[in-house]
């Protein structure tokens, strides 16, 4: 989940060649949708979709806990802080910072 389609489209892209089935969504309705309707193995989710104070990939991350707690999830961030890292890593999930480095990336897939 990521609101700038470019980001959506080059890890979707990328996870695709590595063999991933990908469900992309640019806003948090239709991740959530998502996530209730099918079993994921990792969900990636852009810890701000749009606007400063909106924190969507937390709200992913805990409904994410709620309907398939043993789902990996990670939150990345292009506005990392060490705030938001402890929030993400004390409702269990996983903190990246934006931009991904995709050797990282095939290592979260593998």
């Amino acid at each position: 989940m990521d609101d700038e389609p470019t980001i959506l489209l080059t890890l979707g892209h990328y996870l695709q060649t590595l063999g991933a089935e990908v469900v992309s969504c640019r806003q948090f309705d239709d991740a959530a949708a998502a996530l209730k309707a099918q079993r994921f193995d990792l969900v990636l989710a852009d810890l701000r979709m749009s606007g400063a104070n909106n924190t969507d990939g937390l709200r992913l991350l805990r409904l994410a806990r709620q309907v398939a707690p043993k789902t990996r999830v990670v939150v990345m961030t292009g506005y990392g802080t060490e705030d938001a890292r402890r929030q993400v890593l004390a409702q269990g999930g996983e903190y990246c910072t934006k931009p991904m480095d995709l050797d990282d990336l095939k290592t979260l897939v593998r």
